[in-house]
């Protein structure tokens, strides 16, 4: 008999798993534990890595030097403690339909995938095949792909899909009906505009699957190669072509979405949810539009950033990001960096307000380094007053709210914003 090991078996319903559990809220806003578990699931999935050495995630995900003490610098270990407490919340809320589960077993790294509330299947485990090349019926303890697959595809294909956004969100909004309108404030004015009665809003929330895809590849895509995925036929199974194909989004930006609805000034038959992937050259040119996320998140906002005083920029291999303030004025640097201390996190984003491509509507920019500083850039929109002294500054002689730029820095625990505050405005020209 010859043998084969699981590495080379067909990992489709593991690496969906990953999948959701990346989207989910319990990791969608916290970067470093996402990577730490994107790379041990590719390394056992992809790679069929049996062991993974401590120094080895150190150096990948964390960025730490080649040879650096993991005696003295821990970590790894203090990460795979709340990768594992972040996985167990996930299983007790978000997933417990799972019929897998994936556990990070103390003294280890590599990650193994079992019945949920069932044995354990060890990645180490084989397959006997038989004369003629056919895998043989596994033992029943290891049947998990034919109990339990059927159920992760639709649950992949039902629960995560963009395009069931608009279900959500009408949820929301009949239980939650509208609040008077606050006539007379700027914010008033800022909706009213956004929210046109002659004209489409289209509400784009980010794509969690294009930021899954540059973490595991390592590299930035251009807006073109970006557009072209939709129109792949027949795309392969695996990780890799899943992400470029599928819409997945996070559980914040829906309810974002479902915040931006609940406005008093949006119109229900004129407001509208586009995915990412949908949107097209022509909306840019004609629709008002709210992008919740950076270039990083919604390659379309590529074609905005040129004009902007505040640029993104992503190095995905380098694992850094940052904000380039092209026209620094006296006192403010030329970058903003997410500051990470261990325990809190400074955090960066940018607010913008401008034309859209053909000066007959306007275009909404709610950008963060990461999902935290958007998150506290949405809160700080939506709450009382949010930017009301920047859009003061940003009237018009006729009364309407003109264009302008704000750079804000957020301070967050665990990944939620516990403070916003502006640091820099700009008006475009």
């Amino acid at each position: 008999m010859t043998a084969a090991s699981l590495g080379s078996l067909d990992t489709n319903c593991e690496q969906k798993l990953v999948e959701r559990i990346l989207a989910s809220k319990h990791f969608i806003k916290a970067p470093l534990l996402s990577a730490f578990l994107a790379y041990v699931c590719r390394r056992a999935l992809e790679d069929g890595a049996v062991r993974i050495a401590e120094q080895e995630i150190g150096v990948h995900v964390f960025d730490r030097k080649q040879g650096y003490n993991s005696k003295e610098d821990n970590i790894v270990r203090n990460y795979a403690r709340q990768l594992r407490k972040r996985l167990d919340e996930y299983y007790s809320t978000d997933g417990l339909g799972e019929s897998l589960r994936i556990e990070i077993p103390k003294g280890g790294y590599i990650p193994l995938f079992r019945l949920n509330r069932g044995p354990e299947i060890d990645p180490e485990i084989h397959l006997e095949l038989t004369a003629d090349g056919e895998r043989s019926r596994p033992p029943r303890t290891a049947s998990w792909k034919a109990a339990g697959g059927g159920h992760l595809r639709i649950a992949a294909a039902t629960v995560v899909v963009c395009s069931l956004l608009a279900w959500i969100v009408a949820i929301f909004l009949n239980q939650h009906p509208k609040s008077p309108p606050r006539n007379g404030t700027e914010m008033h004015q800022l909706w009213t505009q956004l929210f046109a009665s002659n004209k489409n809003t289209l509400i784009v929330p980010a794509d969690t699957a294009y930021v899954m895809l540059q973490e595991l590849k390592g590299k930035s895509f251009s807006l073109a190669e970006y557009a072209s995925w939709s129109s792949v036929d027949q795309p392969k199974s695996g990780l890799i072509s899943d992400l470029k194909n599928r819409r997945y989004t996070s559980v914040v930006d829906v309810e974002a979405v479902s915040q931006l609805q609940h406005l008093p000034e949006a119109i229900p038959d004129r407001c509208l949810i586009r995915a990412a992937r949908s949107l097209t050259i022509e909306d840019l040119k004609d629709a008002n539009i709210i992008l919740l996320g950076s270039v990083y998140s919604i390659p379309w906002v590529e074609v905005f950033q040129k004009n902007l005083n505040f640029k993104f920029v992503y190095r995905p291999a380098e694992k850094r990001s940052w904000i380039e303030n092209r026209n620094p004025a006296p006192g403010e640097p030329a970058t903003y960096t997410n500051n990470w201390n261990g325990l809190s996190e400074k955090a960066y984003a940018v607010v913008a307000y401008i034309p859209n491509l053909n000066n007959t509507g306007h275009v909404l920019l709610v950008e963060g380094l990461d999902g935290a500083g958007t998150e506290a850039a949405i809160n700080m929109l939506l709450r009382k007053g949010g930017l009301s002294e920047v859009l003061k500054n940003a009237h018009n002689p006729d009364g309407t709210i003109g264009s302008f730029e704000v750079l804000l820095e957020s301070t967050s625990l665990n990944s939620r914003a516990t403070g916003v505050r502006v640091v820099a405005e700009r008006k475009p020209s």
